[in-house]
């Protein structure tokens, strides 16, 4: 993924969506949603070795691959609730840009529960 054509990819596409939007083209809607796609599409490329980087170097430590896979998971749910907001907002939908908000937060603290639960019981460990 080279951030610098992303970018110019993403400006082409603000221009031109500017652009028609002077007469009224139903394609001005789409133009950004398309565009949107596509970088997703690029960004999802990326993420196969990225994760596999992250956890060839997690594998020099003593580090449950089971908490990479949660915080990997975890970060996931916060960028995908992230972009679904910001469009929801951006659409003028704000109440359900808050709802999807939340429902992101919540789905993070369901997912590390049974590790705050495995932190509490070594503190309590530690304490007696």
């Amino acid at each position: 993924m080279n951030i610098l054509s992303v970018s110019a990819f993403v400006l082409a596409a603000c221009i031109a969506a500017s652009l028609l939007r002077n007469i009224s083209s139903p394609i001005e809607r789409l133009l950004p949603i398309l565009a949107a796609g596509v970088v997703s599409v690029v960004i999802l490329s990326s993420v196969g070795p990225l994760v596999a980087t992250v956890e060839k170097m997690f594998s020099y430590t003593d580090i449950s691959s089971e908490y990479i896979s949660v915080a990997l998971k975890a970060l996931g749910v916060c960028y995908l609730s992230t972009i679904s907001s910001d469009i929801c907002t951006d659409s003028g939908q704000k109440a359900l840009s808050t709802q999807v908000t939340i429902a992101g937060k919540v789905a993070v603290v369901l997912m590390t529960l049974p590790f705050l639960n495995e932190i509490i019981r070594a503190v309590m460990s530690l304490i007696e």
